[in-house]
This record gives C-alpha cells, structure tokens and sequence, in this order.
C-alpha cells in the first residue's frame, strides 16, 4: 500500500519509481538494500522506506559509502519511532493515526462477524485513504542540480 500511495503521489509531477527493494523490515535489512542502491551506476538521489527501522538502516549504509545525507541521498522513513529524531541526521518521516487504525480494524472485523451467518448481503470492499503527517527533519533537501 505504501508503494501505490507513493506512485499516486509522485507520477502526477513525473517522478517515476525505478527500484523498487523488498527486505525484511529491520536495520540490517535497510541496510542491506539501501547499499544495493547506492552502488548501482546510477543511484537514487532519494530512498523511501516502508518503516524508520529501515531509513535508519539506510542512513548507515550512505555512512559507509562516504556519502552525506541528505547533501547526496534523502532518506524518509515511517512510524516516527522515539529514535527518529536521535539518528544523524535526525529522520524525516510519515505519522499514521494507529490508534484510529485499530479501532477502525476492529469495527471492520465485528462487522464481518456479524455478517458471518450469512443474514447480510456481503458488501463490497471498501477503502479507507487514513490521514498522516510528514515529521520534516534533516535526513531530506531537494536534490542537487548537476
């Protein structure tokens, strides 16, 4: 879902995503696949990651490539976990509402327990677009300009 709503958000304006990384979601794996893309012929100038744990990660591998964020690569995360502000540079990410998500998961599973004993039409799929917050810190700037 963090895929598509980044697709939707950034073709409008032309901006393509080229590469995508699936990694299991912990520092190391942030690691792991930010290092793939930083030494690949033509890196990324910006890395979105699906949780902060793996933008930390990130952060780490631009270090040990010599490469300064975000002077050379921005890095957002998401979940703004208590660490994002203590990374270097501090973490720009994506707030969800989870408590609203919780109860909003819950309401969706009591209505298909009821729905369950088939007295009720089942009733089309619905999506629910949740409100977030982008927590702007250091680890981002627009792209240098060659």
């Amino acid at each position: 879902l963090l895929l598509l709503g980044l697709r939707s958000a950034l073709e409008p304006d032309g901006v393509h995503l080229h590469d995508v990384s699936v990694v299991d979601g912990t520092v190391a794996g942030g690691r792991f696949a930010a290092h793939d893309l930083l030494t690949r012929a033509h890196p990324p100038t910006a890395i979105v990651c699906a949780d902060d744990k793996l933008a930390i990660g990130a952060i780490h591998a631009a270090h040990e490539l010599g490469l300064t964020v975000p002077d050379d690569v921005s890095v957002v995360g998401h979940g703004d976990l208590d660490v994002a502000s203590f990374v270097d540079p501090p973490l720009t990410t994506l707030t969800s509402p989870t408590a609203y998500m919780g109860e909003l998961a819950l309401g969706l599973v009591l209505d298909a327990a009821a729905d369950a004993d088939g007295s009720h039409a089942t009733a089309p799929p619905v999506a629910h677009l949740l409100p977030g917050e982008l927590v702007r810190r250091a680890s981002t700037a627009p792209p240098a300009r060659d």
